[in-house]
């Protein structure tokens, strides 16, 4: 494979995931143990804790270790997958409790990253279909 000559932008579909803290006043689904179903433990499935910057993808479509740069989200690293993350799709992490959550439900949109690294290797995205 060719090595990585320039940044490549993607529009990704991105909507953000936090994680609960119990005696929070609001949650997404109306309680704790629901929003820790929906969200996950805080542990990534690159058995990683979870933490701002990362982002739930695909590996189907978006390989773990995928690094992005969005102006909005600064540097983000694909380290999670989700249930209901499916294709060019994206989900952000947020942070805990009520901040996290409120931080969010305002990611719903397209969002346009620039493509910094592919997975774990730096090559050319033409044979990834985002050229």
């Amino acid at each position: 494979m060719e090595k990585h000559q320039e940044e490549k932008e993607v529009y990704l579909f991105a909507t953000g995931y936090y994680h609960p803290e119990q005696d929070q006043d609001l949650y997404a689904t109306g309680s704790y143990e629901k929003d820790l179903k929906l969200n996950g433990r805080g542990i990534t499935a690159s058995g990683k804790k979870v933490k701002k910057g990362h982002v739930a993808v695909d590996p189907s479509v978006i390989p773990l270790g995928t690094e992005f740069y969005s102006e909005e989200h600064g540097v983000l690293k694909a380290e999670d997958t989700g249930g209901r993350i499916k294709g060019n799709r994206i989900d952000i992490f947020t942070g805990d409790g009520k901040r996290g959550l409120v931080k969010a439900l305002k990611i719903n949109g397209w969002l346009k990253l620039k493509i910094l690294k592919w997975g774990n290797e730096e090559v050319s995205l033409l044979c990834h279909g985002f050229a």
